[in-house]
C-alpha cells in the first residue's frame, strides 16, 4: 500500500476519478435518473406501498433483497422523518443506485490496508471502471450493485485476517442481499465453493475457516437457488435464456464510443504487461483516450454513440466477465504469485484514465437524460386531452430521433407521467402507440387498463397494479377515460 500511495501520478488520478464520480452522482441525483426504465417501475410500485403501509413483500422472491438495500433510503426517510414529497423520494433512490457501488468500491480499498490485496482491489476498480460504468444508465440496480458486492465478499474470503464480529456480520448481511441474484450467479457459484475450500485450507483457526466456507457455500447456495427457481419457472426460464443469447444478438450495436473505451483501456493493460516505461505507457493511454473520444463524436455518427438502449445491453458482460475474474484470482493464490507492484502502478493509472472518462460520459449521458424529461414535462403539460397518444412519427421519446437523443423508453409513458406530473391530480396520462411491439404477440397498451372495481390501474409493460388514488397521485379521470378509450377502441385488456 505504501508503494501506492508515494506514486504521484496514481494520487492524482484518484483524487480527480473520486471528484469526478461524486459530481456524477449529485447530477445523478438531482435529476432523478434513477427513474430510467427499470426504476421508475420500482419507485412508483414502492410509493404505492407507503400508502398501503406495508413494504415487507415477497421477501424470498429474486432480485427483492437487493432491491430492498436500494429502497433503504426511500423507505427510511419516509417512516422516520415523513418524507412524503415524490420528487425527494426518486432523488434518494437514484442516489442510493449510483452511490452505494461506489461505496462499496471505497469498502473494498478500505479492506486493503487490512489485506495488503492490491490486487483484488485493482480487479474491483476494474470491474466498477470498465463494465458497470458502461451500462450505468441503465438501471439494472441488481447487476451494478451485486457484482460490486460480490467482490467485497471475496475479498474477505481471499484474505488472509483474523475475522472479528464487525467483520462477520457484514459478510451474513450480505451474503443474504444476493439471495436470488440469478443474472450472474448461477455460474459464479460453484467457483466461490471450490476456492473456499482452498483459503479455509490455508488458516489455522477455526472460526477463520468457518467464515471462509461460509461465504463460499453461501453463494453457491444461491446459485442452486436461483437456478432451481429458474427451472421451475417456465417464464423465467425464457428470461435467463433470452439473457444469455442477448448479448451475442446485440453485438454489433455494443462497439461504439462506451464500449469501446473499455477495450481500448483493457488494450493497453495487457500492451503495459511487455514494457517497462510506466510514463510512456500512461501519456500513450491519454493520448489514445482523447483520439478514441475525437473519433466518436466527429467521425462517427452520434446515433450510434449516444443510444442509451445498446449501453443497457452491456449489462450481460459482468455474468461471463466476474466468473472469469474471480476464477483468475483464484488460479493466482493457488500458484502463490507474487505481486508486482511497479506493473500494477501502470495498471491502476490505466484503469483509472478509463473510470474517468467513462463517468464523464455517463454525465452527457445524464444531460440528456435531464433534457429529456424536460420535453416530456412540456409534452405532457401542452396537452388538454385526458389520454395523449402520440404516434410513432411524432415519438416523445425516440431514442432514434436525430434531432435530440431522447432517453424515455416509449413503453413507459404512463409511468412516467404519472412520476413526474406536478399535481396531485393527474390530469393527462401519456400512452405508448400500438405500432412496433419487438414482433411480441400482443401490444403494450394492452397491458393499461383500469380495474374501477379493485379501484386499481396496471401500468405495463410489467403490469404493476396501483392505487387509482393515494397521497402521491389521483388517477380517477384518467382511469375513467381509459376504460372509455379501450371500450370504444376494442383494446383487450387483462380484466377477467
Amino acid at each position: 500500500m505504501e508503494e501506492l500511495k508515494n506514486d504521484k501520478r496514481l494520487n492524482l488520478l484518484k483524487t480527480i476519478f473520486i471528484f469526478v464520480s461524486l459530481f456524477f452522482i449529485l447530477y445523478a441525483t438531482i435529476t432523478m435518473r434513477g427513474m430510467y426504465i427499470d426504476g421508475s417501475y420500482e419507485i412508483i410500485q414502492q410509493l404505492n406501498l407507503f400508502d398501503n403501509s406495508n413494504f415487507l413483500v415477497n421477501i424470498f422472491h429474486p432480485n427483492t433483497n437487493i432491491l430492498s438495500l436500494l429502497h433503504l433510503p426511500v423507505i427510511f426517510s419516509h417512516y422516520v422523518f415523513g418524507v412524503d414529497n415524490k420528487f425527494v423520494l426518486m432523488m434518494l433512490f437514484s442516489c442510493s443506485q449510483l452511490l452505494l457501488p461506489f461505496l462499496f468500491l471505497c469498502w473494498n480499498y478500505c479492506l486493503t490496508k487490512r489485506t495488503q490485496r492490491i490486487d483484488i482491489f485493482f480487479w474491483s476498480l476494474f470491474v466498477y471502471s470498465l463494465i458497470l460504468l458502461t451500462f450505468s444508465i441503465f438501471s439494472i440496480s441488481e447487476i451494478y450493485l451485486g457484482s460490486i458486492i460480490i467482490l467485497v465478499l471475496w475479498h474477505y474470503m481471499a484474505a488472509e485476517i483474523d475475522y472479528t464480529l464487525k467483520d462477520i456480520i457484514p459478510i451474513f448481511l450480505l451474503t443474504f442481499c444476493l439471495l436470488g441474484e440469478y443474472d450472474f450467479l448461477i455460474l459464479l457459484g460453484p467457483v466461490f465453493l471450490i476456492a473456499s475450500l482452498m483459503y479455509a485450507q490455508r488458516t489455522d483457526s477455526l472460526k477463520n475457516k468457518i467464515t471462509k466456507l461460509f461465504i463460499g457455500i453461501s453463494i453457491f447456495s444461491v446459485s442452486v437457488y436461483t437456478f432451481s427457481y429458474i427451472m421451475h419457472d417456465i417464464n423465467k426460464f425464457y428470461y435467463i435464456k433470452s439473457f444469455i443469447t442477448e448479448g451475442y444478438n446485440y453485438f454489433p450495436h455494443m462497439i461504439h464510443i462506451c464500449i469501446a473505451m473499455s477495450l481500448f483501456a483493457l488494450l493497453f493493460i495487457c500492451f503495459s504487461f511487455f514494457r517497462k516505461n510506466q510514463i510512456s505507457n500512461i501519456t500513450l493511454s491519454i493520448i489514445g483516450f482523447v483520439l478514441l473520444i475525437i473519433f466518436g463524436i466527429f467521425v462517427n455518427n452520434l446515433n450510434v454513440t449516444l443510444v442509451p438502449m445498446w449501453e443497457g445491453h452491456l449489462r450481460t458482460i459482468p455474468c461471463w466477465a466476474l466468473p472469469l475474474i474471480c476464477l483468475g484470482m483464484y488460479i493466482f493464490d493457488l500458484l502463490k504469485k507474487e505481486i508486482n507492484i511497479e506493473k500494477f502502478n501502470n495498471y491502476f493509472c490505466i484503469v483509472l484514465i478509463c473510470g474517468i472518462i467513462q463517468t464523464c460520459w455517463q454525465l452527457v449521458n445524464t444531460y440528456f437524460w435531464d433534457l429529456n424529461v424536460r420535453y416530456m414535462q412540456k409534452e405532457l403539460y401542452s396537452h388538454n386531452d385526458v389520454l395523449y397518444i402520440p404516434s410513432q412519427h411524432e415519438e416523445i421519446s425516440d431514442f432514434f430521433n436525430p434531432e435530440l437523443k431522447r432517453y424515455i423508453w416509449w413503453r413507459n409513458y404512463a409511468v412516467m407521467s404519472i412520476l413526474f406530473s406536478d399535481t396531485n391530480e393527474q390530469k393527462t396520462l401519456l400512452l405508448n402507440y400500438d405500432e412496433d411491439t419487438d414482433n411480441c404477440n400482443f401490444s403494450y397498451r394492452d397491458k393499461l387498463f383500469s380495474d374501477l372495481d379493485k379501484e386499481t390501474i396496471s401500468m405495463p409493460p410489467f403490469g404493476a397494479e396501483l392505487d387509482i388514488k393515494n397521497k402521491f397521485w389521483d388517477l380517477t379521470k384518467v382511469s375513467e377515460a381509459l376504460n372509455k378509450y379501450n371500450r370504444e377502441n376494442n383494446i383487450k385488456t387483462n380484466i377477467k
